[in-house]
C-alpha cells in the first residue's frame, strides 16, 4: 500500500473536495481519498494497481494540480 499527501492550492470550497474525491475514487486501485479544506491537502492511500503518477495526472486534468 502507498500513500501521499499532497498540497493542492487551487481548494477553495467543499465542492472542490467533492470533486477531487469523486475523480481520484474512480481509479482503479485508489484505497482512499482524504482531502481537507482547512489544510488545502488531499491525502490518497492506493494499491499496485495504480501508480502515483496516474493520481498526479488525474488531479492536473481536473484543474488541481498538486503543489510539490
Amino acid at each position: 500500500m502507498n500513500q501521499r499527501t499532497v498540497h493542492i492550492p487551487a481548494i477553495g470550497c467543499e465542492g472542490c473536495l467533492r470533486a477531487i474525491k469523486s475523480a481520484l475514487s474512480g481509479i482503479e486501485g485508489v484505497q482512499s481519498v482524504q482531502a481537507d479544506l482547512a489544510t488545502k491537502t488531499v491525502t490518497v492511500t492506493w494499491d499496485e494497481r495504480t501508480t502515483w503518477e496516474a493520481i498526479r495526472a488525474c488531479l492536473v486534468e481536473i484543474n488541481y494540480p498538486p503543489q510539490e
